[in-house]
């Protein structure tokens, strides 16, 4: 406990000073449609669908518009009269009152999920640079305190469901259930839980079945709407791990993230059985290869920076995150550049974003190769990864 006290102090401190001075639009673009819930909209999805509104479409799964339509009435209280007025207002509305106090706000859940994440990967390793590596390396720094992303919260679930995996599976997997219902990523996660908790192949049917029911359980109500299908279950992810393949001609493709993902999972099944201390592994390369070997969203790689932080070594690390911010940094979007700073100086806004597509594609391909690295140094030489 004691190894958190001091990271977690100066962590919180230093999450909340600049949590109010730099934003990212996905962050009220979600708090603008999750205020539909207190107006009496259960599902948003056909909602958007036949009243289009400037925010445009809730591309979530349906836990994050719930969890955070239920936190909307308590910040819109505390933010103010104006802070509706602000939600509807595009983009670009910076410079306005009060933008200040409503960022901090609209951050304070992701941050306090930030913290709790950080204290449950000290309960995970002893070693005393994991927490501070989790709350000050750049993408957590990026992601969480200058964009405010909700990944963070499905991140600390899965954390969370790492940690009593070995004790109660169960309930682990009713957990990466919970996490796929804010954002389906962990749905990846299910197999291997059921595989390396039990060489049993009864319990680990039981064991994928107890992780799926939480996620049926709260996407069934909308599967008969076809803006959740196109929005939700067949956006982002879903459809760029598709997108990495090789032509076989004849109009087939060979998709090469599917062939991966399949890789590891006849090794969890076939080599490691049973073995439920490699749980950690398997969520760090099932979750960063897909990412990594697509054209990623800066958030996606939180899913996997828990279990890369847990088996770290200095060098790794440090190509790692060199090559992601330098990818991340050269995308053409000008809000995950200049515009982070808007709020204190909104005519930044007109400032071009850094574009030079040699240099991303060289900063990306880095990404893969040490991603790659890390995957196989913990999968197959696990104990000198944790030496290190």
């Amino acid at each position: 406990m004691r190894n958190v006290k001091r990271p977690l102090l100066v962590a919180a401190v230093f999450y909340f000073f600049i949590a109010p001075f730099f934003f990212h639009p996905d962050i009220k673009i979600i708090y603008s449609l999750a205020g539909f819930l207190s107006q009496g909209v259960f599902n948003i999805y056909s909602y958007t669908a036949a009243h289009p509104i400037p925010a445009g479409s809730f591309v979530y799964p349906p836990l994050a518009y719930f969890v955070l339509g239920l936190l909307y009435p308590v910040i819109n209280f505390l933010a103010g009269p104006g802070f509706a007025s602000w939600l509807a207002m595009g983009n670009d509305a910076v410079d306005v009152a009060g933008i200040f106090r409503y960022l901090f706000l609209i951050k304070t859940p992701l941050i306090l999920a930030l913290l709790a994440t950080g204290w449950t990967l000290s309960k995970i390793s002893s070693r005393k640079e994991i927490p501070w590596i989790w709350f000050f390396n750049p993408l957590t720094i990026y992601a969480v305190g200058f964009m405010g992303q909700i990944d963070i919260l499905p991140v600390m679930l899965t954390v969370l469901a790492l940690v009593i995996a070995k004790p109660k599976p169960f309930l682990a997997a009713l957990l990466l259930g919970l996490a796929a219902a804010f954002k389906t990523y962990p749905l990846l996660f299910l197999p291997f839980l059921a595989l390396l908790s039990t060489t049993s192949l009864k319990r680990s049917a039981l064991i994928f079945a107890a992780g799926i029911a939480p996620y049926l359980l709260f996407v069934a109500p909308f599967l008969a709407t076809p803006a959740f299908y196109s929005d939700t279950l067949t956006s982002g992810l879903t459809q760029r791990v598709l997108q990495l393949a090789l032509p076989l001609g004849y109009a087939e493709n060979l998709y090469l993230v599917p062939v991966i993902m399949t890789m590891l999972f006849l090794v969890a099944g076939v080599l490691h059985r049973g073995q439920i201390h490699r749980l950690p592994s398997y969520f760090l390369a099932a979750s960063l290869l897909p990412v990594v070997l697509s054209h990623f969203h800066p958030q996606w790689l939180l899913w996997s920076l828990p279990f890369i932080i847990l088996r770290f070594e200095w060098l790794s690390l440090a190509v790692f995150f060199t090559s992601a911010m330098g990818t991340i940094l050269l995308f053409p979007d000008k809000f995950l550049t200049w515009g982070l700073i808007s709020p204190l100086n909104p005519q930044i806004l007109f400032l071009p974003p850094f574009v030079n597509p040699l240099l991303q594609s060289l900063f990306h391909s880095v990404l893969v190769g040490v991603s790659l690295w890390i995957s196989l140094c913990a999968l197959f030489f696990s104990d000198r990864s944790s030496s290190s």
